[in-house]
């Protein structure tokens, strides 16, 4: 039959969640004809800590999980794709020009990627975005993450120049008709 072990943990910081999840748990159940399953031990206090496994009717075990912990928050880049030209400091970019985020962490990793133009709000970055909606001109994308351990890195910024329009020609020569 499934047996049902519950988990506890000596430090007051520590959670157990389900393997590859963010969802906390203080059980586990083990399904009938296997002997163990997988969890995530998650604690925010550094060094060692006793875990504890306990079942009705079995004799409760214990293991220690040395804990080094996150403090340092992902770090985000943002990738501008084309068209785009760049004179000096400046990016100019089209309306059709796609942005793409992407944040690394090496220890808890990325929980969440953010975005917002112009002093907006943020928005959950998901995938490639465009500007095509602004007016042409300057704007400004700031962006930062957060990862599982609650750390939040600071906000960046990329300024660029939106130019929608297309070139107009004027002062065409020769005029009239050739012969």
């Amino acid at each position: 039959s499934d047996t049902t072990v519950g988990l506890s943990t000596a430090s007051a910081d520590g959670e157990f969640r389900q393997f590859g999840t963010d969802t906390k748990i203080t059980s586990i159940t083990i399904p009938a004809g296997q002997s163990s399953v997988k969890v995530d031990y998650y604690d925010i206090r550094g060094g060692t800590q006793t875990l504890t496994a306990s079942a009705t009717g079995l004799t409760s075990g214990t293991a220690t999980a040395t804990v080094i912990p996150d403090t340092t928050p992902p770090v985000t880049s943002m990738t501008t794709g084309t068209p785009k030209y760049q004179s000096g400091v400046t990016i100019y970019v089209s309306g059709s020009t796609g942005f793409t985020i992407s944040a690394t962490d090496d220890a808890s990793g990325v929980k969440e990627t953010k975005y917002k133009v112009d002093g907006g709000t943020w928005n959950t970055y998901t995938s490639e975005f465009a500007l095509s909606t602004l007016s042409d001109g300057s704007h400004t994308i700031g962006y930062c993450s957060s990862d599982k351990a609650g750390n939040n890195e600071a906000e960046k910024t990329l300024t660029i120049m939106l130019d929608k329009a297309p070139p107009a020609l004027s002062g065409a020569s020769p005029m009239g008709s050739l012969i």
